[in-house]
C-alpha cells in the first residue's frame, strides 16, 4: 500500500479500467421483449402433475390417487363455473355431493380446496 502511495506521489502511478459484459447476446437482440409478451401468462401450472413412463400428463390428486390432467382441468372448470354469491359473501360453488358424483376423486372438502387452489394458479 505504501509503495502505491509513494508511486502516485511520483507521478509514476498507472491508472487503468476494466469492462465486463452484463448481459448475454440473446438479451440485447430485442431489448423491449419481456416475459408478458409470450404465453407467459396463459400458461396452467399444477405442482402435482407427475410424468409416468406408461402415462404422461397425470396429476397425483391425493396419495395414491392418480387422475388424467385433463379430467382435473375439467373439474376446476366445473367447480368454478356457477356465477354469483351467497348471502355471506363466498362464491356459489358445486356440492361435495354433486363433484363427488361427477368426479369419482373427489372425496373430502380438502380436495374442493385443491380445486379452488388450481382456479386461482390458472
Amino acid at each position: 500500500m505504501l509503495e502505491a502511495l509513494d508511486s502516485a506521489a511520483k507521478g509514476s502511478f498507472e491508472n487503468f479500467k476494466e469492462e465486463f459484459l452484463t448481459g448475454f447476446e440473446e438479451d440485447t437482440k430485442d431489448p423491449t421483449w419481456s416475459p408478458e409478451d409470450e404465453e407467459f401468462h396463459s400458461m396452467t401450472v399444477y405442482n402435482d402433475v407427475v410424468d409416468l413412463p406408461n402415462n404422461p400428463n397425470v396429476n397425483q390428486f391425493s396419495q395414491g390417487d392418480f387422475v388424467e390432467l385433463e379430467r382435473v382441468k375439467d373439474s376446476v372448470a366445473y367447480y368454478g363455473s356457477p356465477s354469483g354469491f351467497n348471502n355471506n359473501g363466498t362464491r356459489l360453488r358445486p356440492s361435495l355431493k354433486s363433484m363427488s358424483t361427477l368426479f369419482q376423486f373427489i372425496k373430502d372438502h380438502n380436495h374442493l380446496q385443491k380445486l379452488c387452489d388450481y382456479e386461482n394458479t390458472s
